[in-house]
């Protein structure tokens, strides 16, 4: 009997502790982040295209394509001069700059609108070394993504479009990468999330409840 009763506290005690840790979240490390490698095109009409990769401005789930913001257009109009392109041999690249944010690093999205013109490829870099690439299906606007086989660190994560058509519509970029969900716990504080710590006060409070049953069997033992 006692064997059991030790045993049976000694679990308790670890599931109080582990309530305390604080789990992980995903968040969008590169939001608000500067980015380079690629400039609206200074051609009428197309350079009314200026969205911001990293503003998190997006189109909402369903909407249809509008002109002009949140989209940056990759763009080559080789029908009318050559030079009204912001492209080289119709390649466009972004490089975000996440710099010491750059770690643990799960997953890169994009959100595009292919019913403008479509991509050859789609490649993402990490620090300059190629990782993966995305694809998208149909013409709807949508999220595409490069979900990695495990996490990885990079001051820059890069995005290489290889355009088929005139246009190729882009509106946010994210990397994702697993954080510390510390969201609840007051800011600069070893407090733990609301929800960790509830639920850690609950199995102490069992834990009690428990010992004071186990004495009480001891004595009538």
């Amino acid at each position: 009997m006692k064997k059991f009763i030790s045993a049976l506290l000694a679990a308790a005690m670890a599931a109080a502790l582990s309530c305390v840790f604080v789990s992980a979240k995903e968040t969008n490390i590169a939001l608000h982040k500067p980015w380079s490698g690629i400039e609206v095109p200074t051609n009428e009409g197309a350079n009314a295209y200026t969205g911001d990769f990293t503003d998190g401005v997006y189109a909402a789930e369903g909407d249809a394509f509008s002109y002009k913001e949140p989209w940056f257009t990759f763009y080559c109009n080789d029908q009318n001069d050559s030079s009204w392109t912001n492209l080289t041999d119709r390649v466009g690249r972004v490089d975000i700059e996440l710099g010491d944010a750059g770690t643990g690093i799960t997953k890169v999205r994009m959100q595009v609108a292919p019913e403008i013109g479509g991509a050859e490829y789609i490649k993402v870099y990490a620090d300059d070394k190629e990782i993966g690439a995305m694809t998208y299906e149909g013409t709807d606007i949508q999220w595409i993504e490069l979900a990695l086989d495990g996490p990885i660190d990079a001051e820059t994560i890069s995005v290489e479009i290889k355009i088929t058509d005139m246009f190729f519509m882009v509106s946010e970029i994210e990397v994702i990468a697993e954080t510390a969900d510390d969201s609840s716990a007051p800011e600069d504080s070893s407090t733990p999330p609301t929800a960790d710590a509830g639920t850690a006060a609950a199995v102490i409070a069992g834990l009690a409840a428990l010992f004071v049953s186990a004495v009480l069997i001891k004595k009538k033992a």
